[in-house]
């Protein structure tokens, strides 16, 4: 799915690799986006609320879930590894 692909594209350049340059303001803009329209639930859960368009059929089903009224994607690539839970010491 391109969404998530451009969702691990940006991690691994501006997380991993430590970008700059031209697609830096991309990749920013684009996380700003990301912030703004993603929850995380209690069970560790992330979501990225949709906007009301149509989403290829292509998607699978499974990754599209409601809550509180509104269609998200699961966008399990940026939940927190459970062996990361708590070990923040």
């Amino acid at each position: 799915m391109e969404f998530l692909e451009k969702i691990r594209e940006m991690y691994e350049k501006v997380v991993i690799e430590k970008e700059s340059g031209d697609l830096m303001m991309e990749h920013e803009a684009f996380a700003r986006l990301l912030g703004r329209r993603t929850v995380v639930l209690n069970d560790q859960s992330v979501l990225f609320k949709l906007f009301d368009l149509a989403y290829p059929p292509s998607t699978p089903e499974v990754l599209i879930v409601t809550h509180e009224g509104d269609k998200y994607l699961r966008v399990d690539c940026l939940q927190e590894p459970a062996d990361a839970k708590g070990a923040s010491t």
